[in-house]
């Protein structure tokens, strides 16, 4: 057979990808898993390998951006889905327009940074001060972790008025929430 696919899907915590029917390849790479950004060195891992053996290389479509997915907030509490589902809804215009959003950042943590006292909170905003800097990419990551920091990041945001009411009500309703149980 001298068609060969390159499969490549979303699993948590990153993408997998497997090389079927290359006997070479699956036999050193049965499982890769990658974060997303790595994905590009998956990919030239595979056309390398592929160019090595003589064989043709099958076109490559990237994968969607992990945010464009309709898989459902993972979350058990609504508080916690809503949160997601409007950081989600947020991520989505900063991938369309990043110098809007980035530029809401130090705006809102300096008005967060007045009213808040301890160094707890004052960390969580120079871990989202952090991100702003260091790009989009970073900023959705921290924006869309599962782990506790993250949710406990999403519950103070720098993101106000990044979205508009209706933004807000679909990212809610996504949520499986009532669009008034939940305030601004």
């Amino acid at each position: 057979m001298d068609r060969y696919t390159l499969h490549v899907h979303t699993v948590p915590g990153g993408y997998a990808g497997t090389a079927d029917e290359f006997p070479d390849l699956t036999a050193t790479a049965p499982g890769w898993k990658v974060a997303y950004r790595g994905i590009e060195a998956m990919v030239d891992t595979a056309v390398s390998e592929l160019t090595a053996l003589g064989q043709p290389v099958p076109p490559v479509t990237p994968p969607p951006h992990p945010l464009l997915g309709n898989d459902p907030a993972p979350y058990e509490r609504r508080e916690d889905r809503v949160t997601y589902e409007l950081h989600r809804a947020v991520a989505r215009k900063l991938l369309t327009d990043p110098a809007l959003i980035v530029a809401l950042i130090p705006g809102n943590i300096a008005k967060i940074r007045r009213a808040v006292n301890g160094p707890l909170p004052q960390r969580w905003l120079d871990t989202w001060a952090a991100a702003a800097d260091s790009g989009v990419e970073d900023l959705i990551e921290l924006m869309l972790g599962h782990d506790q920091e993250a949710k406990e990041l999403r519950q103070n945001t720098p993101f106000a008025g990044a979205l508009t009411q209706d933004e807000r009500i679909t990212a809610i309703l996504r949520a499986g929430a009532k669009p008034d149980a939940v305030v601004s």
